[in-house]
């Protein structure tokens, strides 16, 4: 069975929701997948199943940072505690704003304020908005907080390859109402994914994987991604930030070679 294979690989950094979204199969297909395995019992328990000392738990500690109430609640994701919050339509006082941006927070705003507006960076960050105006102020970006004017500036740069070797593309479309690629080549069913070093996880600047939960949310986001994009014969090549920023012409070569008409 097909979907066993991708339920067994998947079981380790994916929740029984997203495996059985990822396999196309039942809830309970996973389960019971998992279960003749024996891989079932080393599993935490569902999402969708809130004890009464964990339900109370969290209303006790609602101001805690979403991290602090992790370390109340063991055997749930922080993904889980933020769908709870929001199922229970709980307030978040101070709490919720307590994190201080990191130094790769700061340098992927720099990098990506074009495209996301103030409020989408602090949701992201778990930040208040004006602690993304402030940043913003520091550096002399001038923008209205609510403006979104494009793609980011390493997007730029491979649109401009592309224009300039003749390759015709969608940009930030969706395929199949599913998901929206950087760039589509559509003479050659391709996607060119281009990734910000931090929020993507650049592997060669983080061998040890995701060092925090923003990293950790996005790569299990991004092999959703690559999964469909398998699923649907369509090849995908990613493209990064430092290769951008540091060897352009390794990225034109890159182009070139997958669009052979441009050689």
């Amino acid at each position: 069975m097909n979907n066993t294979h991708t339920i067994i690989i998947n079981n380790s950094y994916l929740n029984i929701s997203e495996i059985a979204n990822l396999a196309s199969c039942s809830v309970s297909l996973v389960y019971k997948v998992l279960r003749e395995n024996n891989i079932l019992k080393d599993r935490k328990i569902p999402d969708n199943f809130w004890t009464k000392e964990e339900d109370s738990i969290l209303r006790s500690n609602i101001d805690l940072t979403y991290d602090q109430i992790s370390t109340l609640l063991p055997n749930r994701t922080r993904r889980a505690i933020i769908t709870k919050v929001s199922e229970l339509n709980l307030l978040r006082g101070n709490g919720k704003y307590r994190r201080k941006l990191t130094e790769e927070n700061i340098k992927f705003i720099k990098n990506n304020y074009l495209t996301y507006t103030d409020s989408e960076l602090a949701k992201m960050f778990e930040v208040k908005p004006l602690a993304i105006a402030n940043v913003r102020k520091k550096n002399g970006i001038k923008k209205k907080g609510t403006e979104v004017k494009g793609p980011s500036s390493i997007e730029l740069l491979v649109r401009d390859i592309l224009d300039n070797l003749g390759i015709k593309y969608f940009h930030d479309e969706y395929l199949l109402d599913k998901y929206r690629p950087d760039f589509y080549l559509y003479d050659y069913n391709k996607v060119i994914e281009v990734n910000g070093d931090y929020f993507h996880c650049n592997p060669s600047l983080y061998p040890n994987g995701p060092k925090d939960k923003i990293q950790l949310k996005t790569v299990k986001r991004d092999l959703l991604r690559h999964e469909w994009y398998m699923k649907n014969n369509i090849e995908v090549y990613y493209v990064w930030e430092k290769e951008i920023n540091n060897n352009i012409d390794s990225v034109i070569d890159l182009i070139k070679n997958i669009c052979p008409s441009t050689e």
